[in-house]
């Protein structure tokens, strides 16, 4: 007889919110998030971030780090 597959969505709540976790955190390279980056930009005083991408900002972030 063949068995259910199982699935994410079978899974509680708790186990996906988990598994979630892990697997954002073990991205290789995964860097700041967007909001983190808005954060030092906003504490950094940089202008016009709220319309920079994320990779702008980032960049935006690095040159005002490095003066």
């Amino acid at each position: 007889m063949a068995s259910a597959k199982q699935t994410l969505k079978d899974l509680p709540d708790e186990a996906r919110t988990v598994m979630a976790k892990e697997t954002v955190a073990a991205r290789p390279g995964a860097g700041p998030t967007r909001r983190e980056l808005d954060e030092e930009a906003r504490r950094l005083g940089i202008a016009g971030r709220s319309k920079m991408g994320k990779a702008e900002l980032e960049r935006a972030v690095s040159r005002a780090k490095s003066r």
